[in-house]
């Protein structure tokens, strides 16, 4: 684990250069920047947590607001909630230790509506994949071969299957976490210098770090939310 842990470390101190950086440009980004901060916390790098509140304390409050599309009149000034990261107990219960079980029964209730994650859960993954009408579900067979253990299966998928680069990108991420999780550690860093040269994100390097440091790195893992 402390290899593992170190690796994270390095995600997390990664996510914050991009972040400072961007900053010094007069580039901000309150919900990459709170993200990165909750990671550092979690992983027990107060410093960067509190450099990443500090960034968050010198946002302009209109960059705040920036995208937002609502007819509710916005505060004048900025809540103090969204210039601070969350307490380690919120961020305890918003990622919890990693259980393969946990994520295999999430898999199994949404197999219950979804024919082709029910076959792809019996390892019948040709007939899976004759059954997927999106990227979506095609990506979604290939993270579940991942979550299964079957490497060689999920990047074979990812590489013949999967159509989209951001979605290739996705079953690459969680390859690489499950990777780090079985032990398989240089595989799991040829992956992660795979997607370093892919250049990695501050949203997908604090997830990988939380992966990596045995941590579910988002609710609905390992499946996406778009």
């Amino acid at each position: 684990m402390p290899e593992r842990f170190d690796t994270a470390i390095r995600l997390v101190e990664h996510a914050f250069v991009q972040l400072e950086n961007d900053a010094k440009q007069g580039r901000y980004a309150p919900p990459r920047t709170k993200f990165a901060g909750s990671v550092a916390r979690l992983l027990g790098r107060e410093d960067i947590a509190r450099r990443c509140a500090k960034l968050l304390g010198d946002t302009p409050d209109t960059v705040f607001w920036n995208g937002i599309l609502t007819n509710i009149a916005l505060p004048e000034a900025v809540p103090p909630q969204m210039r601070s990261i969350p307490s380690l107990a919120e961020l305890e219960e918003a990622f919890p230790t990693y259980s393969e079980s946990r994520v295999v029964a999430y898999i199994r209730q949404c197999a219950e509506t979804e024919r082709h994650l029910a076959l792809a859960l019996e390892r019948r993954y040709e007939e899976a994949f004759d059954q997927a009408r999106t990227d979506l579900q095609v990506e979604e067979i290939a993270l579940a071969q991942a979550v299964l253990g079957d490497m060689e299966a999920a990047v074979d998928s990812a590489v013949s299957q999967v159509s989209s680069g951001d979605r290739r990108f996705g079953v690459f991420l969680v390859l690489t976490v499950e990777l780090f999780r079985r032990g398989r550690v240089a595989e799991a860093h040829r992956q992660l210098a795979a997607l370093d040269s892919g250049h990695l994100n501050v949203w997908s390097a604090g997830q990988l770090a939380l992966g990596i440091a045995d941590r579910q790195p988002w609710q609905g893992y390992p499946y996406p939310d778009w």
